[in-house]
């Protein structure tokens, strides 16, 4: 399965990859440049846009438990006696404060919710600035949490566990699909984590507080006094170099039975046949998995359910990916129903609780299912390893005005990586296009 038909790799996607870079970086440099040269020297720090968050379709729903503990959040903000805790792309220190109760405070309070009702957001503000004390999560995008509630009150973005007298009291969450606040009482007994009143107070604000930013940028992203510290990573194709018994293994994870399949090789890479199935490994190291109509499903989740489909597009991503991707997560970023009746799943990749943002449509991966069974998925194989290096950013202010120089007043910054293919993956300020 090695061999000269992975000789026309690297040529491909050195040219594939400098036009990309070029088209999308003209205007967008230009722009920073005239800002920025003369005072940071900063060129690198570029400004594309990201896609809306998840969109929800046809009745899709999670249990708390799965959905809280599958997914951890990225950002964490803590408010104490003490004074304000905040911590962002350091995926590490967000896993310590999960570990340390901050998962279960939340997942907890919301099993013991009363059913929430909507809010005005100056009643979140409110929650915000004031109280006894609060843990605040951020997931990135929605995610699901009740398993009955088909509406807006279902789902959210951002969560926010008010407490009173060392216990949770409310939770109010953000649903970014429908820009709609909502809140709950805990009705139980839930304790807020003796580990969160040890944290030493960092300056963090949300941009709304801070009149510096408050409008130029979105009103909920988190501002610490000090810019992002990004590592660099070096990137490669994990597929590139499989020998033999490399290969074998990478089909076995797969399900396929490597006695029974039928390998050739085309222009554009390889096509693995077995049975009714085709699985195509392209010359840029992606994977393509079609099922015939009429065969036999080689993949199959419990249910029909939206969870039950998600955990098993994670299954096969992490059969596919977990030996080879470094510390790369998988995070489910949208699900949704296709005009053909097809649930779509887009998973992209997180590094230090930053997106990556791919080649071509910027996603890692997707899947389709019909019922319960796949008929197709892709999946962007990669290698992640940190390097010494790290990605200097600009202060979000400078980033903010910047981004209000380009017509971007009151976005959304958040740091991404853009994974182009090559040797060395880069995180810089993006912009986040509002839903």
């Amino acid at each position: 399965m090695s061999g000269g038909r992975w000789n026309a790799r690297q040529t491909l996607r050195r040219k594939r990859n400098r036009a990309r870079l070029e088209n999308a970086a003209i205007v967008v440099l230009a722009v920073i440049a005239l800002l920025l040269a003369g005072r940071t020297g900063m060129l690198q720090n570029t400004l594309p846009a990201l896609g809306g968050g998840q969109t929800v379709e046809g009745g899709y729903s999670v249990g708390p438990a799965i959905a809280l503990t599958g997914q951890p959040p990225v950002r964490l903000m803590l408010q104490t006696k003490e004074g304000r805790f905040g911590v962002e792309y350091d995926q590490g220190a967000v896993d310590r404060l999960c570990g340390q109760g901050m998962t279960e405070l939340l997942d907890h309070s919301l099993r013991a919710m009363e059913p929430p009702a909507s809010i005005s957001e100056e009643v979140w503000q409110q929650a915000l600035t004031g109280g006894e004390g609060w843990a605040f999560y951020d997931y990135l995008d929605n995610i699901l949490f009740n398993q009955q509630d088909r509406t807006g009150a279902g789902a959210g973005r951002f969560f926010l566990v008010t407490v009173r007298g060392g216990q949770a009291d409310s939770v109010l969450f953000y649903n970014e699909n429908e820009r709609a606040f909502f809140s709950g009482k805990v009705r139980e007994s839930v304790p807020f984590p003796a580990a969160a009143e040890e944290e030493a107070p960092n300056g963090a604000r949300f941009a709304f507080e801070d009149q510096s930013v408050a409008q130029t940028l979105s009103p909920y992203m988190m501002v610490l006094n000090d810019p992002p510290i990004c590592p660099v990573y070096a990137a490669s194709d994990p597929i590139l170099d499989l020998d033999g018994a490399g290969w074998e293994e990478l089909l076995e994870r797969l399900d396929f039975n490597v006695k029974a399949v039928s390998p050739y090789n085309t222009a554009t890479g390889s096509v693995i046949r077995e049975g009714a199935d085709t699985l195509r490994v392209l010359n840029d190291g992606t994977l393509q998995y079609h099922n015939s109509e009429n065969g036999e499903l080689r993949y199959q989740a419990l249910s029909g359910r939206e969870r039950d489909l998600q955990s098993k597009a994670e299954e096969i991503l992490d059969r596919a990916t977990a030996p080879v991707r470094g510390p790369a997560r998988f995070y489910c970023r949208s699900i949704r129903t296709l005009g053909d009746g097809q649930i779509e799943l887009v998973f992209h990749y997180l590094l230090d609780g930053a997106r990556v943002q791919m080649w071509g449509e910027g996603w890692a991966a997707r899947f389709l299912f019909r019922d319960n069974g796949v008929t197709a998925y892709t999946i962007l194989m990669r290698s992640y390893e940190a390097t010494a290096q790290t990605a200097p950013l600009m202060p979000a202010r400078q980033a903010a005005a910047a981004a209000s120089a380009m017509g971007r007043r009151g976005a959304e910054l958040q740091v991404a990586y853009q994974d182009m293919g090559e040797a060395l993956v880069s995180a810089s300020w993006t912009v986040r296009e509002p839903r």
